[in-house]
């Protein structure tokens, strides 16, 4: 019994351990699951081509059309390519096979967006579109913009359509040939299709009353040659196109045109790019290549959500090219051509076609006669070769001058060998004798001072890196004197980047640290001093305005009772006299009317003096009052607005501010000659602003006669000491603005 039981519970024990493992597969194949589900679906674009896939139209298309898609991420467009062959399958009931194929194909919903690349693949797809692609849109090239009727639009249409380029390539062949009396207009289709032709006639619609249209449609190629080989005179040809693929036989619209060119009695246009250099002379030219991205782009917006009815229909870029060997053969001059144009196939000119010819035969030439100038060239060089070496001396006992003179020394650290070769200027710099030997890097690292040790070593390291050391460090020499020097260098290497050597230069710049650090006492000692007077100066001002308060204290309460009790006792001794004492009365009364002007004279320099109302009532009702005052004893017009809450200050700014206001105005009613001033505070959390400002005649703040006088730099003192700004601006016969500035915040 116990084998029976210890088999089962190894059977359970693996069964446990696979599923175990099974669980864990699991959790990490989850991930892997749910961004595959999670992963958008891609965006489909259906192309749907006329012809072959080797057509060289559509390959040049394609390429272009590809090559657009490929800016989007990978996987996030696929693309699909369908091909129209009805010269090779002609007939309706391949038509229906077409359809039908088209239909089982892509039932699986996978397109987003359908192309039509020519007229017949854009009503091939509008004829069977309710069967093919109803929910689709489509975005198409053709000649003309279609006309739907009533088939049914779906989600509609968009594209690119290459209007009048016909029209357009005639009135150009016109302007070049002006006698012109008529036009062969040459269309062939595989399947003889006339589609092509009902859309050149109906551009051309409006030259029939000038010019005989001949429409050479469907023609066998030997009837066709012999029309344009007995083309008349004064006659153009229109090449829209010409192919037929017969079994055994094709032949492609490029091979047809040259054929027909060779015979042609007559000029040839044609809108084609693929055409140039087959025979046509040129024409409102369109690129499949261009047509391709164009195309692209337009799929792309609407695949990604644009609805084609809100993408209002392009034309397609054309522009008037031209075949120069054609140009010549008709003799037609580049000057008459129109603005804009493109000359292709232009054969280059003598010089362009001879000129490494030209070139070499004088150089040949060029050289013999640098040979001679070579050898007359190395007599002279042995004279100035012996002239080079004698400046090189007197040269490098200059460097040797200029090195002892500027205490610099030069270096070359060899870093494979680790061998340093040191000039002789370069020893001193580190107290070494000049018979002391060359050595390795410890034996100048030894020298440097060990707070700076590890620094040094760190700007070796990185200049390996880098190719530059630019560094000072102090060297301590055998008498333990401190000296500092500044290291410039840059690393040699080979061409794999590693190191091969160093050299550079070092400068002892003792003298000028030295400087440094005096400057820099000099400078901490010019800091506290400048702290210490402004500490004197705010001193001073807590000093000057408690002096004030004392004097209008003394004047309110003493100077100006006494003179009040003056007056009284005047007006009493007045009112006692009769009308018999009237000569004495007018006597007393001039007394009593100098003394009660006494009397509000002082009070109004007790007033100046220290404001009761800023202290009791706050900034705003000061200023109010000093403002009034002022106009009625000025005659100027003050503007006061308040902006924002200042009524709560701290009693340092509003006195601040207060006397800035006072000052100001006192300027503007000695100097300014101005009518009105404006006096503005506004105020916030942060800080609180003053300006003054008046339109009176201003002053140069540059010219030395206009430096401010003590008013002025007391209160820029003020303002400094509750650490604010104060900006004066002023110009001639515009007038003068102060802006003060405190902040109510630490800032």
């Amino acid at each position: 019994m116990r084998p029976r039981r210890n088999a089962a519970k190894h059977c359970r024990l693996i069964f446990t351990g696979r599923l175990a493992l099974l669980a864990c597969l699991i959790l990490l194949l989850l991930p892997i699951f749910t961004r595959a589900a999670s992963a958008p679906k891609p965006k489909g674009v259906l192309v749907l081509y006329y012809g072959g896939k080797d057509y060289p139209a559509n390959v040049e298309f394609e390429q272009s059309f590809l090559a657009a898609l490929q800016s989007y991420p990978a996987g996030a467009v696929e693309y699909y390519a369908e091909y129209l062959e009805p010269n090779r399958f002609p007939g309706e009931g391949q038509t229906l096979l077409m359809r039908d194929y088209l239909r089982r194909k892509y039932a699986d919903g996978r397109i987003d967006v359908v192309i039509a690349e020519t007229d017949i693949a854009l009503t091939f797809l509008l004829k069977y579109r309710n069967d093919l692609f109803p929910n689709y849109p489509i975005v198409f090239f053709a000649r003309k913009i279609p006309e739907l009727g009533n088939q049914p639009v779906g989600p509609g249409l968009t594209g690119i359509v290459a209007a009048n380029s016909y029209r357009n390539t005639i009135n150009l062949a016109l302007s070049l040939h002006p006698s012109t009396e008529q036009a062969f207009i040459i269309t062939g289709m595989e399947n003889r299709d006339t589609t092509l032709e009902s859309i050149v006639r109906e551009e051309l619609k409006e030259f029939e009353s000038r010019l005989s249209l001949n429409y050479l449609t469907n023609l066998p190629l030997d009837e066709l040659i012999a029309k344009v080989k007995s083309a008349p005179e004064r006659s153009i040809i229109l090449y829209v196109r010409y192919s037929y693929d017969e079994p055994g036989k094709s032949l492609g619209p490029r091979n047809a045109l040259d054929l027909i060119a060779r015979s042609a009695n007559a000029p040839i246009y044609g809108i084609a790019e693929g055409y140039l250099g087959y025979g046509v002379v040129g024409g409102y030219v369109f690129s499949h290549r261009a047509l391709g991205a164009q195309m692209a782009d337009l799929a792309l917006r609407v695949a990604n959500g644009t609805r084609p009815q809100d993408i209002p229909v392009e034309k397609a870029v054309v522009v008037p090219t031209f075949d120069w060997r054609q140009l010549r053969h008709w003799g037609i001059s580049e000057d008459r051509l129109p603005s804009k144009f493109v000359v292709r196939f232009k054969e280059p000119g003598l010089w362009q076609q001879y000129k490494w010819l030209i070139i070499g035969a004088i150089a040949m030439l060029s050289l013999c006669v640098v040979e001679a100038f070579l050898i007359g060239g190395l007599l002279i060089q042995r004279i100035r070769r012996r002239r080079i070496e004698d400046m090189l001396s007197a040269n490098q006992e200059r460097l040797t001058l200029a090195q002892e003179a500027g205490q610099v020394g030069t270096f070359d650290w060899d870093i494979q060998n680790n061998v340093i070769l040191w000039s002789e200027k370069m020893k001193p710099l580190y107290g070494l004798e000049h018979n002391d030997s060359d050595g390795a890097t410890e034996n100048l690292l030894e020298r440097i001072h060990p707070e700076d040790y590890e620094a040094a070593e760190a700007a070796i390291e990185r200049a390996k890196a880098s190719g530059e050391v630019d560094a000072e460090w102090r060297v301590i020499w055998p008498d333990e004197s401190v000296h500092w020097l500044h290291v410039r260098g840059k690393i040699i290497s080979y061409q794999d980047g590693e190191p091969l050597s160093m050299v550079g230069v070092n400068v002892d710049i003792t003298e000028r640290k030295r400087a440094e650090e005096a400057l820099q006492e000099s400078e901490e000692a010019l800091r506290e001093s400048y702290q210490r007077i402004e500490y004197l100066a705010g001193r001073l001002i807590v000093a000057q305005e408690d002096e004030r308060k004392y004097i209008a204290r003394e004047l309110h309460d003493d100077l100006n009772q006494q003179v009040a009790s003056i007056a009284i006792g005047l007006g009493k001794l007045n009112r006692q006299l009769t009308s018999a004492d009237k000569p004495i009365r007018n006597q007393i009364t001039k007394p009593e009317d100098r003394i009660a002007q006494l009397s509000e004279r002082v009070r109004r320099m007790s007033h100046e003096l220290h404001s009761s109302t800023l202290e009791h009532l706050g900034l705003p009702e000061a200023l109010k009052l000093f403002c009034s005052e002022f106009s009625d004893q000025e005659g100027i017009a003050i503007a006061l607005d308040i902006q924002g809450s200042v009524r709560h200050l701290p009693i340092e700014v509003a006195l601040c501010l207060y006397r800035v206001a006072q000052e100001s105005l006192r300027n503007i009613a000695k100097h300014s000659g101005a009518k009105s001033a404006e006096v503005t505070i506004s105020c916030n959390n942060a800080a609180i602003e003053l300006r003054i400002a008046d339109q009176g005649i201003g002053f140069d703040p540059e010219q030395p006669s206009s430096r401010r006088g003590l008013g002025l730099v007391s209160l820029e003192e003020r303002v400094k000491l509750l650490h604010g700004s104060f900006d004066l601006k002023s110009q001639p016969g515009v007038g003068t603005e102060l802006c003060v500035r405190i902040p109510l915040t630490s800032e």
